[in-house]
């Protein structure tokens, strides 16, 4: 009789959907290649000249976003140190909160940064960055009348203002305020 209630119990165990399945193999990891290089600077504030601790320094293959990227964060003293690179060409950025974010060789905002060559074995140092304070201007845009300008925060919609010969002045330079009207 309990091998019966056994049998069945066995039976009714492989029938059920959740019965457990061989699992597939684990996939094979990529490795990351290794190399010898080393790259290494310091990052401060462009308006003081002070250390920027705890900036986060980017350095990448030429292509762009790829898995071989790699990050580290600066020291009390502003420098950083990227070790074992592989040979092959790169791109860095460097960014930290309130900064603008730079890339290496830009030397103006929204411009493309340098690529650069990097050997085996190399030793780049003095790969510096002074990041400039970031700010943000913020108001309403009137018409004439005082009416506010539908769109007005549309970065086209202030290029075609541009574009077509109007401008922006000032309305008010008393007040706390900024208020823009757009003038024909």
């Amino acid at each position: 009789m309990n091998q019966a209630r056994a049998a069945v119990f066995t039976l009714a165990i492989a029938a059920t959907p959740w019965a457990v399945h061989a699992q597939a193999p684990a996939r094979d990891r990529t490795v990351l290649p290794t190399g010898t290089a080393v790259v290494s600077g310091r990052i401060t504030a462009a308006d003081t000249g002070r250390p920027l601790r705890r900036a986060e320094v980017m350095i990448y293959t030429q292509d762009g976003f790829n898995p071989d990227a790699h990050s580290v964060n600066t020291g009390l003293d502003g420098s950083y140190e990227f070790r074992n690179l592989p040979a092959g060409r790169y791109k860095m950025e460097a960014r930290h909160a309130g900064y603008l974010t730079l890339q290496y060789g830009q030397r103006r905002p929204l411009e493309q940064g340098k690529p650069f060559e990097l050997r085996d074995k190399q030793l780049i140092e003095h790969v510096d960055f002074a990041l400039p304070r970031m700010s943000a201007i913020t108001g309403r845009i009137t018409d004439e009348a005082g009416d506010p300008v539908a769109g007005a925060n549309d970065p086209e919609y202030l290029e075609s203002l541009r574009r077509y010969g109007q401008k922006l002045k000032l309305a008010d330079a008393a007040t706390q305020t900024i208020q823009l009207r757009v003038v024909q």
